[in-house]
């Protein structure tokens, strides 16, 4: 199929690019017909609504009307039709893994920021924690592929998602009701009420509810003894499995209200609240660990336990955790059921945000002035069983392997303020200023029940009923200044420059990772209050360490495009995007103390400089609209996840964490090509694909801080970057005399793909499948549009995927699954005018 995919994207792109004039020909013989494809604008050059074909920008548009065919459950669903779009989650966390030419997190550290930038009505998401948006509300999606070195610059050196909603209409009172009933109890409730005073004022409430029960099953099985284990002292008859229960449902509930005013014909003002309350189920883990025969990585030695002579070293292998070497994976997930201390693992996640959001706008003859200005706070309470087995004791007391809460608090400001000119002539501009503020105060606690089963401590006596907590703050500034334009230097040639100066400066502090009684004599869980508290350096200011560091860095673009014909432009982009340095949140793990400056400094910026060259048209009298992009970027001091070596110079002991190095220069070029084609007038057919060669040039790090390179992964093929990805979509509309009917399916497939790189043996290394999905709806849609029902199925296939997989240092691997094969019914009302 992949090599079926390849070869029709490239027989498209040549027979639609090299036979345009035969295409014009056929058309201009032939009599305009009704049922030529709609034009699509996007807002990616920031000047307001331009044709997507005549913009020299590698951008893709996906409508509202998309998103309902795809019954979208978040913004990660159209990456079935956007190339080289990636779309994935951070392993044991309902959040955003985007990832777009070679570049995309792969890890949760929350100081990190995404290279896939994600704006919402331009306020820039600075957590990938609350980047799966509800697409209910949403007017349009627009994914920008490369570098934005100008216009959206802030940290973008793979993409952009750029995120626009629907805005109160002015004249129009109406409501629109949506409900769902599908698959493993999920049920959705939507509505969306506007309400105008007159031509000047209007509000828009949306809100939307959704809940599941989760298609995971808690049934994953520990112990008992066996092959791996020679030593039965260590389990001290310790076994355990889950209860079979659902587990990894949804239960939010997230909204908007939004008000517009018209103050005159040259000035609008919208002003929107957020809120979102998510208490969903915590995210189950599958233990992924590879089998491996005879004795593999040390554990022991990593607290100090050398191993008796002859005696075999341990891992998780040992202790029966290895991955399950049959039954479906979905039903062989794990999530505990602890609620002591604060560890609390057995609550589900907790996510709360409030926003408030203000974007004006003024036309001042020759110019226009656009200011928007948001505040946004977010709390999040990440509870996880990571390494997917819940043991307990013979007496039945539960022990938490590896617990974690991993919780923060979240604090946003922006403000960005453009001058775009208006003029007639063949010269056109627009400069700005940006600013944004985010600070952020973090503590993870951790249960570490495993040391008590290797080291074979009594119950109480561990770090399972004494969990850790590990605490650090950062309070970071961007500052950035832009200018861009573009010069019609003919009717049909234009050239485009711009430039952003940026400034980022991040001042961070933390404490090594300590017992909650070692932050005040005789503190105690209960003391405390929650896990954030030790985070509060004013109350608990032992052992605290600060660092800060700044950046200042250049970023620019330059275009030239060329409309051979109206329907036919071609563009040349060079670009160049930044995306600064940062610091660990998992610094000061493992008891390690914070005096070696190497353990606080922060990793360094990462560059991308992007070539492209792409070509748009249209053809067959409008029924025909495709675009193919060629490009070539190379990423410099790229940021990667690495394991890192800590050594405490006090006892010599050592302990593994996952920390940022600039290890990294990579290579990708490729092609990405879309379609769409209106084959009949009742039939349309969307196309896209990607092809990625992409590789590590140079991957070499010294994560053990002893001046020797110990990692090296150069020629290695990138993280997140499958060689070829595509879709196919067919919808064909039945007119009836009364509505009409849509018939909907669609066919995406990805290639296998690297997610994280293990330093320990490359039999430990985490990959995402490769996929190929089918989905299919029917949509029955009532006269004017007034109600509609649809009838879906998800992954008709039944298809088994590994959607998030990650390395935890020499210890586990985890992962998470997409979903199976789904099906639903839904519902949609509209009153009033339309």
């Amino acid at each position: 199929m992949v090599h079926r995919y390849r070869s029709f994207l490239i027989f498209t792109v040549s027979i639609v690019g090299g036979g345009f004039t035969a295409a014009t020909s056929y058309a201009q013989n032939s009599a305009a017909e009704s049922g030529a494809l709609e034009e699509v604008t996007v807002t990616a050059t920031r000047r307001g609504a331009v044709d997507i074909q005549k913009t020299p920008v590698a951008v893709t548009a996906v409508s509202a009307e998309d998103l309902d065919r795809m019954v979208a459950k978040d913004i990660s669903s159209i990456a079935a039709s956007v190339p080289n779009f990636s779309a994935a989650r951070l392993t044991a966390f309902n959040a955003a893994a985007f990832a777009i030419r070679g570049v995309g997190n792969t890890g949760i550290i929350i100081y990190n920021d995404s290279p896939v930038g994600v704006q919402i009505d331009d306020f820039v998401m600075p957590s990938t924690q609350t980047q799966l948006l509800d697409t209910f509300d949403v007017e349009r999606v627009e994914v920008l592929r490369g570098p934005q070195g100008t216009l959206f610059g802030k940290n973008t050196t793979g993409g952009l998602v750029n995120i626009t909603t629907k805005k109160p209409k002015l004249g129009e009172n109406t409501l629109e009701a949506r409900a769902l009933y599908g698959s493993f109890g999920h049920q959705q409730i939507q509505f969306a009420a506007n309400l105008s005073s007159g031509d000047s004022f209007a509000v828009r409430f949306v809100g939307s509810s959704n809940k599941s029960d989760g298609y995971y099953r808690n049934g994953a099985k520990w112990g008992p003894l066996n092959s791996f284990n020679p030593d039965p002292t260590l389990f001290q008859g310790r076994s355990g499995a889950g209860n079979g229960a659902a587990v990894g449902g949804d239960d939010s509930i997230n909204g908007r209200l939004k008000a517009l005013w018209k103050f005159s014909e040259n000035a609008t003002g919208l002003l929107q609240f957020e809120f979102l309350r998510d208490r969903s189920d915590a995210v189950p883990s599958f233990n992924d660990t590879p089998r491996e025969p005879g004795c593999v990585p040390n554990l022991l030695g990593a607290f100090g336990v050398p191993p008796a002579a002859g005696q075999c070293v341990f891992e998780w292998n040992s202790l029966g955790l290895a991955a399950p070497t049959s039954g479906d994976p979905l039903d062989q997930l794990s999530t505990s059921s602890r609620n002591e201390a604060l560890i609390a693992t057995g609550r589900g996640q907790e996510i709360d945000v409030q926003g408030v959001y203000l974007n004006l706008d003024w036309s001042l003859g020759s110019f226009s002035i656009a200011s928007n200005t948001g505040y946004r706070f977010q709390a999040s309470r990440l509870p996880n069983t990571y390494t997917g087995a819940v043991p307990t004791l013979t007496n039945g007391h539960e022990i938490s392997l590896f617990d974690a809460s991993r919780d923060d608090n979240r604090n946003t400001f922006q403000q960005e303020v453009r001058l775009i000119s208006q003029f007639d002539g063949p010269f056109n501009f627009q400069t700005g200023a940006f600013y944004q503020r985010n600070d952020v105060a973090f503590t993870v606690a951790q249960a570490l029940g495993f040391v008590d089963v290797i080291l074979g401590l009594p119950q109480g006596a561990g770090l399972n009923d004494n969990p850790q907590v590990l605490s650090n703050r950062q309070k970071a500034s961007a500052y950035a200044v832009y200018a861009d334009g573009t010069y019609n230097v003919t009717d049909k040639l234009q050239i485009g420059a711009g430039a952003r100066w940026t400034h980022e400066k991040k001042e961070w502090s933390g404490r090594t990772q300590v017992a909650v009684s070692d932050l005040a004599p005789g503190l105690t869980w209960q003391q405390l209050g929650e896990p954030l508290a030790a985070a509060d350096f004013s109350r608990f200011s032992a052992g605290v360490v600060e660092n800060s560091r700044s950046w200042s860095e250049p970023t620019y673009r330059g275009t030239v495009s060329y409309q051979f014909t109206p329907d036919l432009m071609s563009y040349v982009t060079y670009s160049r995007g930044f995306k600064s340095g940062g610091y660990n949140d998992q610094t000061g793990t493992g008891s390690v103390p914070l005096t070696a400056p190497a353990l606080v400094a922060p990793y360094n910026p990462e560059f991308a400089n992007s070539a492209e060259w792409g070509l748009k048209g249209t053809n067959l009298d409008g029924r025909l609209r495709w675009d193919a992009t060629l490009f070539y970027v190379k990423y410099k001091d790229a940021q990667r996840e690495l394991v890192a070596t800590i050594i405490n110079p006090v006892t010599g002991l050592s302990f593994e964490a996952t920390r940022f190095f600039n290890a990294a220069e990579v290579t990708n070029k490729g092609l990405e090509a879309s379609l769409t084609a209106r084959l009949t007038d009742n039939l349309r057919l969307t196309v896209n694909g990607a092809y990625n060669d992409a590789k590590y040039d140079k991957f070499q790090a010294d994560t053990d801080g002893d001046g020797v390179i110990d990692t090296n992964l150069g020629g290695y093929p990138l993280t997140r970057t499958p060689k070829f990805k595509g879709g196919v979509d067919l919808l064909y509309t039945q007119h009836l005399g009364a509505g009409s009917i849509d018939y909907n399916a669609s066919v995406f497939h990805e290639d296998k793909q690297i997610s994280y790189y293990s330093q320990i043996s490359q039999a430990f290394n985490s990959f995402l499948d490769a996929k190929t999905l089918v989905d299919a709806a029917i949509t029955y849609h009532g006269a004017d549009d007034k109600f509609f029902v649809r009838a879906y199925g998800k992954n008709l296939g039944d298809k088994r995927y590994r959607m998030a997989s990650q390395v935890v240092a020499n210890l586990w691997t985890h992962t998470q699954w997409g979903e199976p094969r789904a099906f639903g019914v839904q519902v949609g009302f509209n009153f009033g005018a339309h």
